[in-house]
């Protein structure tokens, strides 16, 4: 029996299956014509309307009919219902989706920024990702450049996967610096047609760069002058779903520690925000776009990426406490930095963990596009509430264990523009100062209202603030990285973390430091950073969120493999993510890390033995931990040397189907052999 819909085919409303007696079980409600158009017709309406139903439809119950399958050609879902059956690759998807939009990825441009002349150009390129960002920093290294690379058109199609670097001359270190993101302008960007924006030269006012796919639009952005991040990026709006990269006051004054931001939150420092202010560029807009399900069904790859995320423990944690519970890893682990360094545990820190901003201000999440992890947190009235990078710096470090303390300061930092890490180890080296000095603050003692109060004075280069404009350039006795780069750990207990400071480089190592269960030895700290780092940098470089594949891959393992550094290099060297092998991620991950890194001492305060809450006495050899690298590094090289070789050397036995009155025949091909017989 045929439903009744089809025999009302003008129908602009849903009416139930049993309003008439057509006899079909009451199970739901009929759906009007599609986009209840009433000229819609005949042949496109021809479907039957029960498939559409609120509960429990028919069509995920029984297979369908040949017929059925036709008509579902015609209503236009030929390409849904390939996928079900025959699983297209990720290529097929992405052809499909960025043609349907629009954006053809054949043929994709770089776009070139002026600001001096006010004019743009359009190239073309045959690289993408973080490699040909490199390759255009080194092209226009003499114009000061900022490039900024889109994500792969593999990468959007996973789910939670857009992530964009930036290339620049860090002012901090006057050496290259690369920042990478998953915030939305760099889905934006891949979704207007580029791999790559270049921004070279220096305007002579404020400007704001508005991209779209017909290239760049400059703004006046005076009327912009000394407003914050968040306020600039309200006013400037053209539509609600814009994406922005702004800077704060503290970049249009040439704080060298200033940070780019996006929505609010930090999205680049290593002193970007300094030279966007130097280049007086205040932002740059592009349009939003919305992530529909074709353009992340990249067939059994998206699906079995959403099924691990679902099931994972480690998501399911960051679900529920955010990125805050690497407070806890690093109060058990003892890594922890708490009042500049002098202790690596204080039970007051548990006050700063996801559960109890869960407890104080409710589970209200806050993801990259798509993202399953849900990292960030915000407050019932949407107030950005710290992240763990902003709890340990401005609160641990500083001496302040009550949430509502450490927002205020993070508050008053992003309002300004700053980078929270470099922020908050200047505010906690100046805290130990006796206040002799004039020209600083005294802050040893004193309140949240204080700390807030330099922090304006720093945005705005007013008063203390300019002798504290350098931050921790200015500062040599600071403890620092040897480049002028804040530590985030406290090394005593993070041996991983005393290879990122003996090589100079700002990455995060979210495995090693959340998933052992007690501190690492040198080798197991080094085969850590090593692995993690070129694979982080390897799939940052084609636009994939490195933290949760990472986490996921360490979080199988059983404890005590981090123990025993063979089991941990040979889990390490098994590492595959998204299609991809890890021997075939360490090699270009490896080459961004040579590029970057160097060779800088370890601060004298991590090796002299200083008091500590736990006790132990515990220090941190930068020989040692240099050495442990080095030698891991060596290891990997021949181990993946071998791979290769065995990879391209053909096999024994490859001759064998040939017999021995046969030969190879005309070019080795055995199906043009002599058939001639032997005398």
């Amino acid at each position: 029996m045929e439903c009744h819909f089809i025999r009302q085919e003008r129908q602009q409303q849903p009416v139930a299956c049993w309003a008439m007696k057509t006899g079909w079980p009451r199970i739901g409600v009929c759906f009007p014509s599609f986009a209840i158009s009433a000229g819609e017709r005949r042949l496109m309406m021809k479907s039957l309307a029960w498939r559409s139903i609120v509960s429990i439809p028919f069509a995920a119950m029984y297979p369908l009919s040949a017929a059925e399958r036709w008509k579902r050609i015609l209503n236009g879902e030929r390409l849904r219902l390939l996928q079900n059956e025959f699983q297209l690759s990720s290529v097929m998807a992405t052809v499909y989706a960025f043609s349907r939009f629009g954006n053809i990825i054949l043929g994709m441009a770089v776009l070139v920024i002026h600001l001096d002349k006010e004019e743009a150009e359009r190239r073309e390129c045959t690289l993408c990702g973080l490699e040909l960002a490199l390759s255009l920093y080194h092209e226009y290294e003499e114009l000061s450049p900022i490039v900024i690379s889109s994500p792969t058109p593999e990468a959007v199609l996973v789910p939670g996967c857009a992530c964009f670097s930036m290339v620049f001359r860090s002012p901090i270190t006057e050496r290259i610096a690369i920042a990478s993101s998953a915030f939305a302008p760099g889905y934006s960007l891949r979704r207007l047609g580029y791999d790559a924006v270049v921004i070279v030269g220096r305007a002579r006012r404020l400007q704001l760069i508005s991209i779209n796919a017909d290239g760049a639009e400059r703004i006046a952005a005076e009327q912009y002058r000394g407003s914050t991040s968040e306020e600039f990026e309200r006013l400037a709006r053209r539509n609600v779903a814009d994406a922005f990269l702004s800077i704060g006051r503290a970049g249009e004054n040439g704080v060298l520690f200033a940070s780019v931001q996006s929505g609010g939150r930090e999205a680049a420092s290593q002193g970007l925000g300094c030279l966007f202010g130097w280049k007086n560029l205040k932002g740059i807009m592009l349009p939003g776009f919305t992530r529909k399900d074709e353009m992340h069904q990249s067939g059994s790859l998206g699906r079995r990426v959403r099924r691990r995320q679902e099931k994972s423990a480690i998501a399911r944690r960051f679900r529920k406490e955010g990125d805050a519970l690497f407070i806890d890893a690093g109060l058990s682990l003892g890594w922890l930095p708490v009042s500049y360094y002098s202790e690596r545990f204080d039970p007051r820190a548990e006050f700063l963990d996801g559960l109890a901003m869960a407890d104080g201000y409710g589970v209200y999440p806050e993801a990259c596009q798509d993202c399953g992890f849900a990292c960030g947190r915000r407050t019932r009235d949407n107030r950005i509430l710290p992240s763990w990078e902003e709890a340990a710096m401005l609160g641990s470090n500083l001496g302040f264990f009550s949430i509502e303390s450490v927002r205020r300061i993070a508050d008053a930092v992003r309002e300004e523009g700053l980078g929270a890490a470099d922020t908050g180890a200047l505010l906690a080296y100046l805290a130990t100062l006796p206040g002799t000095d004039y020209t600083l603050p005294v802050l040893k003692g004193r309140g949240v209202e204080e700390y807030v109060r330099v922090i304006h004075l720093i945005g705005v280069v007013r008063g203390v603030g300019e002798r504290l404009s350098e931050g921790l350039k200015g500062f040599p006795d600071a403890i620092q990285m040897g480049n002028h780069l804040p530590i985030l750990t406290d090394l005593r207990g993070d041996r991983a973390g005393a290879v990122l400071a003996v090589l100079g480089l700002p990455a995060k190592l979210p495995a090693a430091w959340l998933l052992p269960r007690k501190p690492l030895s040198y080798a197991s700290g080094a085969i850590m950073a090593l692995y993690e780092m070129a694979y982080r940098y390897a799939l940052v470089s084609e636009g994939y969120v490195p933290m949760g594949t990472l986490t996921q891959w360490w979080g199988r393992l059983p404890r005590f493999v981090f123990r025993v550094p063979f089991l941990l290099r040979i889990a390490a060297l098994l590492f595959r993510a998204y299609g991809r092998k890890g021997s075939d991620l360490y090699g270009k991950g490896l080459r961004i890390i040579d590029e970057l890194a160097g060779r800088y001492p370890l601060p004298e305060h991590f090796q002299m033995e200083p008091l500590s809450a736990y006790g132990d006495g515990a220090t941190t050899s930068a020989e040692r931990a240099y050495g442990a690298y080095a030698h891991e590094k060596r290891i990997a090289e021949i181990v993946l040397k071998s791979r290769r070789e065995k990879r391209k050397t053909p096999s024994s036995d490859s001759n064998a189907a040939v017999g021995p009155s046969e030969d190879r025949g005309l070019e080795g091909d055995p199906g043009l052999q002599n058939t001639t017989p032997s005398s």
